[in-house]
């Protein structure tokens, strides 16, 4: 490169008239030392244009290809990051856009040359849609379609005009997916004059340079509006800038300025220099020396320049063994500028993919083809790795031989560690089962996952922009939520709250939700999280284990009745008889002796209902298969149907054994039946039984109270009967809630049907629509290999259906026939004067106590008088069993 620089016409000196010939010899040895000292200063100048145009034409080379490698980053990533998240693409390119100025847009264009995205769209809005087949410049269109042929990044002259309006150049950086297929271009327009000014003011040339840049065919880029004659002489050689695939010529010329900076007085020493020639020699050697040092200072501000460049430097030769590097270089790898001199840049890199891409586009370098750039694994000189991002581009010499390769390095392991925990941060809230919202300070959305959108069907897929409060439902009886919302967003408080949503699909979901504010470490409100959590299966389950707790309170409630209840027609009975016993040929009074003991008896049949009800009772089970006593119930009820009611059956294959009461499984069935076919009296319809072996699973097993996952066998009994209304359904097995007429039903069947399944360990579901019918549906968990029970399986300590335990004691010195002695105890009086009565009636001396500690007292005075011991299991201080543990 050779730089000018111009000459000032030098003095005229006048000629000394004496002595001509000291005059001569002081000026031969003044001309010596003026023409050493013009000399040196003109070294000292243009090592400073040297170093000034180098620093100038890489700067401005770097800052090309520093854009050139976001395209190419942008390309790279398009198909695993922007081929379907166009949005994503936009926040990118807009954030390269501010971040790096000199750009005037950064587009993508579809395989069809169209131009699909716009980045900024504002001000570049006759972009948006072109297609560059109809575009009128052939620059254009061959700089795309050299971008296909070559595979390569392309750029149209550097002053066309731009579609949006005024000057500039387009580059075009091709895409191409795994398979090869072309997925458009990466174009990023630049204005130039735009670009060289923000690039060249950050170095600091002041006005001591004049600067101008010109394509290879001569055509005038900078300064705008200049001419090729402006530029100076062809004879000087100009620097060479790498522009995409075609070259830009940089011309660095000395200003006015720079030589006031500069200027040539030097030479007002030559008098005394001639005059003193010892001096002069001195003067000479002081000058020589200074301006020596002058040179090495600028050598060093040079090479301070290149260690301190903000990226790390290696240069090597073609095969790959580092020349030089400078200390960023040093300070990223760990290794020392010596020990980096002569290694092989392969060595630095951790794994063979890297290597194999550094060998693979060294090749390509030698080719003449342009930079590389990539995010690669690197390994420290301590053995640790990091991730580094890498550019490769090759120094040629004037014949277009490679003479150097060129590797900047910058350490982003901060940044692609960031990029790590914010992709996992990002997938956990998008895969998060909450709805999550981020708004602004002021409430309006600026980032939703996907759950929100899933609960909140009514708002747009693109809730940014929306205000926070029009997620909140909006009408009759809302209007107060909206508000508070409304109240905390703007005072920046927390709320908290529960309500019920209507969504597009006419479903109806229980929502809560949080909006809490968010403050930077300043303390200032920055914004808003909003957390909405669908609890419409929560909210069931509640429902479900209240109505489970009502019931089982109607449960206990049921079984402490009846056990009074129980004692009640004891005693009524007793009496009942023991009036028979005394009744001597009175018809009317034996009639209505006989109606008293009926009505007892029915009393007692509903007593075990109400046990069954209660969980009080339990009877022998075994293992059988159900379908029998189906059908037997069903033949049963067939003849007492009328003509406008069918039934119809659906018995599975698999029928499995449960085990079960036979007879507690026969009233089941009876119920449900005789509730279907009552629903259906008034219009006829179908009965349809079914049968069949299920597995549930747990999801399934969430919507039936006290069904746990596992194999059930399944009876479903259905009518297209009159249905249920919601209240109703709610009631459905409370005991005496009945919606027959008064007389014709008790409101214990299907109260007890809860209770025998539950005793069973089942479960009841039931299902009804007003005006299309209803479905129950049973689940016996099945068994396999279920022995026949033999006997009761409950402990007879907890069976309340019998009023009393008996122990049998055997009798000392005389038999248990009459005139036995007997030990009757009962809390109850009635009962034990009734039954002392009918047992001496039978024959038995019988001693009576309503409490049990004193019959123990009793009984050990004088334990040989008794024979038989009757005891009442449930007594106040001392029941039934403790009683007979203690005789």
């Amino acid at each position: 490169m050779t730089i000018s620089i111009r000459e000032y016409d030098s003095p005229s000196w006048g000629q000394a008239i004496r002595p001509a010939l000291a005059f001569t010899i002081a000026t031969v040895i003044g001309s010596a030392l003026w023409a050493i000292e013009e000399s040196s200063h003109r070294a000292q100048m243009r090592l400073e244009v040297d170093v000034t145009a180098e620093q100038a034409g890489r700067r401005l080379s770097d800052w090309i290809g520093d854009r050139m490698n976001l395209s190419a980053y942008l390309a790279a990533k398009w198909e695993s990051d922007y081929a379907n998240n166009s949005e994503r693409y936009r926040r990118d390119a807009a954030q390269i856009v501010q971040m790096f100025p000199g750009y005037q847009a950064i587009n993508w264009i579809d395989p069809e040359w169209r131009i699909r995205l716009v980045v900024p769209l504002e001000g570049n809005e006759p972009v948006q849609d072109v297609n560059l087949h109809e575009y009128p410049l052939p620059e254009v269109r061959d700089a795309v379609a050299r971008a296909i042929e070559t595979r390569r990044p392309t750029r149209t002259p550097a002053f066309i005009n731009l579609i949006q309006g005024g000057k500039g150049f387009a580059t075009y950086w091709p895409i191409f997916n795994v398979d090869g297929s072309h997925a458009g271009f990466i174009n990023a327009v630049f204005r130039v004059n735009e670009l060289v000014e923000t690039c060249l003011g950050r170095i600091e040339l002041g006005q001591k340079f004049d600067v101008a840049i010109r394509e290879p065919g001569g055509e005038m880029i900078f300064p705008v509006g200049g001419s090729a004659g402006d530029v100076w002489s062809a004879e000087e050689a100009a620097i060479e800038i790498a522009v995409v695939d075609q070259p830009w010529l940089l011309y660095l010329t000395p200003s006015q300025v720079f030589y006031d900076h500069h200027p040539f007085d030097k030479h007002h020493l030559i008098l005394p220099a001639a005059l003193l020639v010892g001096l002069l020699l001195a003067v000479l050697e002081h000058v020589l020396g200074r301006r020596k040092r002058a040179l090495r200072s600028s050598q060093a501000q040079y090479q301070q320049l290149f260690d301190h460049a903000p990226v790390g430097y290696l240069s090597a030769w073609p095969s790959g063994i580092v020349e030089t590097s400078n200390q960023v270089a040093e300070s990223i790898t760990g290794f020392s500028k010596e020990i980096l001199y002569g290694k092989s840049l392969y060595e630095l890199f951790s794994t063979e993919a890297d290597r194999e891409w550094l060998r693979q586009h060294i090749a390509q370098i030698g080719e003449g083809r342009s930079i590389a750039v990539n995010e690669l694994r690197m390994r420290h000189s301590g053995g640790t790795l990091f991730w580094g991002l890498v550019s490769l581009e090759g120094i040629y010499d004037v014949g277009g031989d490679l003479t150097h390769l060129r590797m900047t390095v910058s350490d982003i392991t901060e940044r692609k560690e960031a990029e790590q925990a914010r992709s996992r941060l990002v997938g956990a809230i998008e895969r998060a089962e909450e709805g999550m919202a981020i708004t602004g300070a002021q409430g309006a959305i600026q980032y939703s996952n996907q759950a929100f959108h899933a609960i909140n069907r009514h708002v747009s897929r693109d809730t940014v922009g929306l205000p926070v409060s029009s997620i909140f439902p909006h009408g009759t009886g809302e209007v107060d939520i909206v508000d508070a919302v409304r109240r905390a967003i703007e005072g920046g408080q927390r709320w908290q709250g529960a309500y019920t949503l209507s969504r597009s699909d006419a479903e109806m979901i229980q929502v809560e939700a949080t909006v809490s504010p968010l403050h930077d470490d300043d303390g200032i409100l920055t914004n808003f999280v909003v957390i909405q959590r669908d609890v419409t299966r929560e909210a069931a389950l509640q429902g479900q284990l209240r109505q489970a707790h009502k019931m089982e309170a109607i449960g206990r409630l049921a079984g402490g009745i009846a056990h009074d209840f129980n004692n009640i027609l004891q005693s009524l009975l007793g009496y009942a008889t023991l009036a028979r016993q005394d009744l001597h040929d009175h018809e009317e009074v034996a009639h209505c002796l006989s109606e008293i003991e009926q009505s007892g008896r029915r009393a007692s049949e509903l007593v075990g209902h109400i046990l069954a009800f209660g969980q009080k009772t339990e009877q022998a089970r075994e293992a059988l298969s159900m379908r029998p006593i189906v059908e037997e119930v069903l033949g049963l009820i067939q003849g007492a149907l009328s003509s406008d009611i069918r039934i119809e059956t659906d018995f599975g294959p698999d029928q499995r054994q449960i085990v079960v009461n036979p007879t507690q499984l026969h009233q089941i069935v009876m119920n449900l039946a005789s509730n279907a076919c009552h629903a259906m009296k008034s219009g006829g319809g179908l009965l349809r039984v079914g049968l069949h072996a299920v597995v549930v699973d747990r999801e399934q097993a969430e919507d039936t109270p006290g069904l746990l996952a596992g194999e059930y066998m399944r009876l479903e009994v259905e009518d297209t009967g009159e249905g249920m209304t919601a209240g109703v359904l709610e009631r459905v097995f409370e005991p005496y809630f009945t919606t027959r007429e008064q007389g014709s039903g008790s409101g214990l069947g299907l109260a007890m049907v809860h209770g025998l399944v539950e005793q069973h360990h089942g479960a009841i579901r039931v299902e009804s629509e007003v005006g299309v019918g209803t479905t129950f549906l049973i689940y016996f968990p099945i068994q396999p290999g279920a022995a026949v029970a033999q006997g009761p399986v409950s402990d007879p300590s907890n069976d309340d259906s019998h009023p009393a335990a008996v122990s049998v004691m055997k009798p000392t010195g005389r038999g248990q026939g009459p005139r036995a002695r007997i030990l009757f105890v009962d809390d109850e009086p009635p009962i034990v004067d009734s039954m002392s009565r009918i047992l001496t009636c039978f024959g038995y001396e019988v001693v009576g106590y309503c409490d049990s500690v004193a019959a123990v007292s009793a009984f050990r005075e004088n334990p040989a008088d008794v024979d038989v011991v009757i005891t009442d299991l449930s007594m106040p201080e001392m029941n039934g069993i403790e009683l007979a543990q203690q005789l």
